[in-house]
């Protein structure tokens, strides 16, 4: 089944609303997975920390990996038996802006807003582990992509600078 990952963005500085007289208690935001087909059905939620933003969602076989503001990779497992967390990543200090799965090799990486470029192993057994970083120095990086043959080149794009950073992952 073909499924399609949103956010829903529901306002978490409020709790509750009143209006008329009635409450309406509002919820933190969430992960959203639907389905493609002509329901667009709900098929899984999952729930962010309070106060963490999810910046960016992708893709890595039976996982969704999911990056937050907190600076946390969190690990959803997607798969017909259901859908369920089964890791968080400490990955880095400040907010993730990007986060990218490698297209071939069982690798992600993500970028940071301390400065931080990190490549992350991402076995499909979940043991998943540092491999690589690399600081740029008074750097808001904002992007990040696998490039060239085979995806053997990382490369990463700052706010402020015309320079794309590129280094090789061999």
């Amino acid at each position: 089944k073909r499924v399609k990952v949103g956010f829903q963005d529901l306002n978490p500085r409020w709790s509750t609303r009143r209006a008329l007289g009635a409450q309406k208690t509002i919820r933190t935001p969430s992960v959203l997975i639907f389905s493609l087909d002509e329901s667009w059905e709900r098929i899984a939620e999952f729930p962010s920390q309070p106060g963490a933003m999810c910046t960016a969602l992708r893709f890595a076989g039976s996982k969704l990996l999911a990056a937050f503001s907190t600076g946390h990779v969190r690990v959803y497992d997607v798969s017909l038996a259901g859908c369920s967390l089964c890791a968080q990543i400490n990955a880095h200090a400040r907010w993730i802006n990007a986060l990218e799965v490698h297209p071939t090799r069982e690798l992600f990486a993500t970028v940071a807003e301390d400065s931080v470029v990190s490549v992350w192993n991402c076995p499909p057994e979940g043991s998943f582990s540092h491999a690589s970083s690399a600081v740029l120095p008074d750097s808001l990086l904002c992007g990040v992509a696998f490039i060239g043959k085979g995806g053997d080149t990382i490369a990463v794009s700052a706010y402020d600078q015309a320079a794309i950073h590129a280094w090789s992952i061999d």
